[in-house]
């Protein structure tokens, strides 16, 4: 076995630098994901992202509240909103005329939240149950 060792020995250095030069190849490839995993997870945990939504309200029964919360991990500065189209929630009162989606929020804090009576549905449910519109939120963050 000595003897043929010896015999192959340019042979087998040459196989064991090729499995040494995959396994670098490899090992790089996986280096480069994980680089890219930590990059978007750190990049995840300081963003902000908003969420708007309707809810019944706890106390009032047939109420609707807005809720405006960041649930990301990051501040959002400078928060500006667009409702389109335009909702009439109560007779002469339009969406886009409430003091925050108006006035905007200069900065919202993470899990922070901003939670207000909207409507009653009581006698109007039939006439808002299919009303679409979309509340458009634009921010900064860090």
């Amino acid at each position: 076995m000595l003897e043929y060792l010896n015999q192959n020995s340019g042979a087998l250095t040459v196989i064991f630098t090729f499995i040494v030069a995959l396994s670098t190849v490899v090992y790089a490839i996986l280096t480069w994901k994980l680089v890219s995993e930590t990059k978007a997870l750190r990049k995840a945990q300081t963003e902000p992202k908003l969420s708007i939504t309707l809810v019944n309200n706890e106390v009032a029964f047939g109420s609707v509240d807005m809720v405006i919360k960041n649930i990301g991990y990051g501040p959002a500065y400078n928060v500006s909103f667009k409702v389109e189209p335009d909702l009439e929630y109560q007779k002469g009162k339009f969406l886009s005329e409430l003091g925050l989606l108006k006035n905007g929020i200069k900065y919202l804090a993470p899990q922070q939240e901003y939670r207000f009576f909207l409507t009653s549905l009581i006698g109007k449910f039939n006439e808002l149950k299919n009303v679409t519109f979309y509340i458009i939120a634009k921010y900064y963050d860090a």
